[in-house]
């Protein structure tokens, strides 16, 4: 399936600190990041992931919560962001896993 998005970020929401993961229009790892839940790391966290393209309109966005001061400042700078059920989620992770021995040394870190 072809996208028009090159950068796919997954928040994971949380009360203090949020942590992201970027991948790549492949689908692969490309970083991983957290900020804290204050106005100056959400801004310095927006601004870090402007660097990673030329064109937010190319960042699709996954996030817990469909609104508040994260969501706010990323549509702003023109980022594309999506809420997604945390529920939804954990059934689509679980369905979707993959499973293998430990020995083959493939591991996943977001």
């Amino acid at each position: 399936m072809e996208s028009d998005y090159r950068i796919y970020v997954g928040i994971d929401w949380a009360s203090e600190a949020h942590q992201a993961c970027v991948l790549n229009h492949e689908r692969g790892i490309v970083t991983e990041r957290s900020f804290a839940h204050a106005g100056n790391a959400i801004v310095e966290f927006a601004q870090w992931l402007s660097g990673l393209t030329d064109d937010p309109g190319q960042v699709a966005i996954a996030i817990e919560i469909p609104r508040g001061t994260v969501v706010e400042t990323l549509v702003e700078r023109g980022f594309h962001v999506y809420a997604i059920n945390p529920s939804s989620s954990i059934v689509f992770a679980t369905a979707t896993a993959w499973v293998g021995p430990r020995t083959t040394g493939a591991t996943r870190s977001c």
